[in-house]
């Protein structure tokens, strides 16, 4: 089970032996576990690929968290709020990060290619007090824009078993397949053929017409393709 922490650090709990604790019909007394940590609180900035994106207002960039406006902002993660576990082909694995520690320059995306140490791909940024989209007043959604405030990623599913076809063009998943053949389908996906659902709260969205229709923060869903570089 993969572990996020407000902490700044994540890890992975193992407990594989919990089908057969459970098979006596019974709730154990406890369950041995094994807790590997991916990544400690420690300075992240050398483990950061940009791409050439996530410039800050002041000058800063995302490679550090400014959560009190700070210059120079912290180094490490903080509030790794939401996180998802993101199988591909080759044996890699990968980790959807979404940060929740209040960054008023936007809070940061990355996608993590599992590996010793970690690589953090910056993939986008949104919200924050001092962002200057925030300030000029922009947002997604036309005429909802409130005030500049923090807006939050909220949760990732990869989608890409689901849309998978054959080179006959059928979909490769049986409807209502009960199997596990998802799981199976997903891990075969390169990274870069990925599609992934992401989810975004923007809390500075609360204005104009959503003032009578209450939604949750004007709240968007996206579609995140890949374009991890190769190592």
């Amino acid at each position: 089970v993969l572990q996020g922490s407000t902490g700044g650090y994540f890890g992975i709990y193992d407990f594989s032996n919990l089908t057969g604790l459970l098979a006596a019909g019974s709730l154990p007394d406890s369950i041995p576990a094994t807790y590997s940590c991916l990544q400690p609180e420690g300075d992240i900035q050398n483990q950061i690929v940009l791409g050439g994106a996530g410039q800050y207002a002041d000058g800063q960039n995302a490679k550090v968290m400014p959560d009190q406006g700070q210059n120079p902002g912290i180094g490490t993660f903080e509030d790794v709020d939401g996180m998802e576990w993101i199988a591909a082909a080759n044996n890699e694995d990968f980790f959807v990060i979404h940060e929740d520690g209040g960054n008023v320059f936007g809070e940061r995306k990355f996608l993590a290619r599992v590996g010793t140490p970690m690589k953090y791909y910056f993939v986008a940024m949104s919200g924050g007090e001092k962002n200057s989209r925030q300030l000029a007043g922009v947002s997604a959604v036309e005429g909802v824009m409130k005030s500049p405030t923090a807006h939050e990623f909220s949760g990732a599913t990869d989608i890409s078993a689901l849309l998978a076809k054959d080179a006959s063009g059928n979909f490769r998943l049986a409807v209502g397949d009960a199997t596990g053949a998802q799981r199976t389908l997903d891990a075969q996906i390169p990274i870069n053929e990925k599609s992934i659902v992401v989810s975004l709260q923007a809390h500075s969205n609360w204005g104009g017409w959503t003032e009578s229709f209450n939604p949750d923060a004007a709240g968007q869903i996206l579609l995140y393709k890949p374009a991890v570089p190769a190592n």
